[in-house]
């Protein structure tokens, strides 16, 4: 599941709130992540604005598509030089 959070204006001060513990259906109980949490220098408030939520979300979407046709080129790839 995900959960989103848009500003309708920036803040000066800027909390990240982590879900730090999943659950894990092997072990059928909760599993706490100690990944490290990294993030940019510098952050651009305005792609997390409410007024530029559907640009956000439809850029999101274009990019999946094409994360999903890269995908596609490799393995054809893959599979025209196992064929050579």
């Amino acid at each position: 599941m995900r959960t989103e959070s848009w500003l309708c204006r920036p803040p000066n001060v800027m909390f990240f709130t982590l879900n730090r513990v999943g659950f894990d259906h092997l072990k059928q109980g909760p599993v706490k992540n100690d990944s490290r949490f990294e993030f940019d220098k510098t952050i651009y408030l305005d792609y997390f604005l409410h007024k530029v939520k559907d640009k956000v979300n439809s850029n999101e979407e274009e990019m999946n598509k094409l994360k999903e046709k890269v995908i596609g080129l490799k393995q054809a790839m893959t599979s025209y030089d196992n064929w050579a």
